[in-house]
């Protein structure tokens, strides 16, 4: 590392020589700092890292502070001098004595490009760092691309790069790296580094056989950074010799051929395709080309996948706006994906939905109902083929459609129900008792049956009469799993039926049921009834229901129904001790 000059650590001038600069409590810190040499040594990597921030919010401060000033005094530019030098020194001795990471590489990069003191120093010291085999090769990375990217030093990144590579060897970003930044530079010289450029990419091919992944990520950077000529078509020339028995070649291909590439299989030349729709053509005629060819005999699914992926890609795409496109496009995806189905390589659900959302309405319907005999588990067929019959108002294929996926998805079938219990609700009466006797139940499904039990009971109180809802009540109080809900919608029920008269006795009866119930292992059952009391009934019946409770309940959860019986009583005992009295209907004891 370079030498660290310790007279840079002067004292800062005195806050009265600039005064409001340096009135924070960090660069009062720095004062009283001990910066020799022999001090910061001994700084453990955590305590040297904190210093640096420290110091690096004292600059920021003492900066914005400047800018703010018409007239920049003398002081206070050697406080900016000092403050830099010492960030730069305390980040030289960490590399020097630890490990270099290539995140405080990185923040230093963002210090040294940023900050004017220190140019030099800060150069001299990146230059170092490029030349040590200690270092992360993330760091050789971040290094070239500043020195290129900001100070326009191809010499310098090429260096730092090719250093990088003899201590990495194996490290294919540092490769990448390298054929990035000689591609910009490529750009920018209007070709000029051309045998430079492919000389890089030559070797790096070379050093990295058979590897696909990275030839088509040298494909995009080539795409990227490059105005179409000689280097493209070797980069794709290259790519069809090595890699034709690789479903993802052709799909990047065919993707270059979308983008507007046109490459000349016999005189290995590329050139821009302006025409839209000669771009789709050709795109859909590589995969069709590569199909017929057979060059997948054992299996041609991957390569199917990706043409009704590209096919799916292009519908999505603007351009189809465009009539003469969208009417080509319509005939493609007809022809297509009826062949896929014919071949039987449409094995997957997304390509059944996309081919019944772009048919006329009768085969949409064909499909969905073929689809889901195929492909038995999957739950967006059948939502989208109960929708479909739904939007028709085939009410009643809706339904055998309908009982059977629930069968099959079980409990995973819950969004069927709510769709076909919206649908149902705009309906009769009659059809609804139906739906909801099945669901909670004529099913053996617990999150079906938990959900619409508590529904059923709910719209029967807005729909039937009372006599009705506690007959249904009665039905699906006992039905295994136990429903707390049903209770509660109970209770509820029976407090807004008969011309606002409460039903005390009734409502103490099914709390007392619930208690019973789920009092062990819940509290909220308690406090609900102890409150009802307050409300409706007496204090004196609230405070035995809270004794019981205390006993009841298990062990672990008293102090809780204890501080929630304190809630209550400092929310009711302040009102009046009035009992609300409440008459019964005449057909109560007919309906419990």
């Amino acid at each position: 590392m370079s030498e660290i000059n310790e007279s840079a650590y002067g004292q800062l001038p005195s806050t009265s020589a600039a005064p409001g600069l340096i009135e924070c409590d960090e660069i009062s810190n720095t004062e009283n700092f001990d910066y020799s040499l022999e001090s910061l040594s001994k700084l453990s990597r955590v305590e040297m890292m904190d210093r640096i921030k420290l110091e690096s919010l004292s600059l920021h401060r003492c900066e914005s502070k400047i800018e703010k000033e018409l007239i920049v005094k003398e002081d206070e530019m050697e406080m900016i001098k000092i403050l830099s030098n010492r960030i730069n020194d305390l980040y030289e001795i960490l590399f020097k004595t630890y490990e270099i990471d290539v995140n405080v590489v990185s923040d230093y990069i963002k210090f040294g490009s940023s900050n004017k003191v220190i140019t030099s120093k800060f150069r001299n010291e990146l230059n170092e760092l490029m030349e040590s085999f200690r270092v992360d090769p993330e760091v050789y990375i971040s290094g070239a691309s500043y020195i290129f990217n900001d100070c326009n030093d191809i010499i310098s990144a090429r260096r730092y790069l090719t250093n990088g590579i003899n201590f990495h060897k194996s490290y294919q970003r540092l490769f990448l790296k390298e054929i990035e930044i000689e591609l910009k530079y490529f750009n920018s010289t209007e070709g000029a580094s051309f045998e430079v450029v492919l000389n890089k990419y030559n070797n790096l091919i070379t050093r990295f056989k058979n590897d696909l992944n990275l030839h088509l990520t040298l494909v995009e950077n080539v795409f990227s950074y490059s105005v179409v000529g000689k280097l493209h078509s070797i980069v794709i020339r290259d790519m069809l010799n090595k890699y034709k028995l690789k479903e993802k070649m052709w799909q990047k291909l065919a993707k270059l051929y979308w983008k507007g590439f046109n490459y000349h299989f016999e005189s290995e030349h590329i050139d821009i395709c302006e025409d839209k729709l000669t771009c789709i053509k050709k795109c859909i005629s590589i995969y069709e080309n590569t199909l017929e060819k057979n060059l997948f005999p054992d299996n041609q699914q991957i390569l199917w996948n990706y043409f009704l992926d590209m096919i799916i890609e292009i519908s999505d795409d603007s351009n189809m706006q465009d009539k003469t496109i969208n009417d080509f496009m319509m005939k493609t995806i007809n022809d297509t994906f009826h062949l896929a189905f014919k071949n039987k390589t449409m094995i997957l659900s997304k390509y059944f939905i996309f081919w019944a959302d772009h048919t006329d309405e009768d085969t949409e319907l064909n499909i969905l109902q073929t689809s889901v005999q195929l492909i038995r588990q999957d739950k967006e067929l059948w939502l989208k083929l109960l929708r479909s019959l739904l939007y028709r108002d085939l009410y009643l294929n809706a339904w055998e459609v309908f009982q059977e996926a629930i069968h099959i998805l079980k409990n995973d079938g819950i969004q069927l129900w709510q769709i076909m219990e919206l649908y149902l609700l705009n309906t009769d009466d009659e059809k609804m008792i139906q739906f909801y006797e099945l669901a909670a139940i004529g099913v053996p499904y617990k999150d079906i049956c938990l959900k619409f039990r508590s529904k059923y009971l709910e719209w029967s109180t807005i729909r039937l009469d009372m006599s009705s809802t506690r007959r249904i009540f009665q039905k699906i109080k006992d039905l295994d799993p136990p429903c707390k809900t049903v209770y509660k919608d109970m209770i509820k029920a029976e407090l807004y039926c008969g011309s606002g008269r409460k039903r005390v006795l009734t409502i103490r009866n099914l709390y007392s049921e619930a208690c019973n119930k789920f009092g062990v292992h819940e509290i909220d059952i308690w406090v609900d009834c102890i409150k009802f009391e307050y409300i409706y009934g007496l204090h004196s019946c609230a405070e035995i229901i809270y004794q019981v409770g205390l006993k009841m309940v298990d062990p672990n959860l008293k102090n809780s129904l204890e501080q929630a019986k304190k809630e209550i009583d400092k929310e009711y005992k302040k009102k009046d001790n009035q009992v609300i009295e409440i008459s019964d209907d005449d057909d109560d004891d007919d309906d419990y």
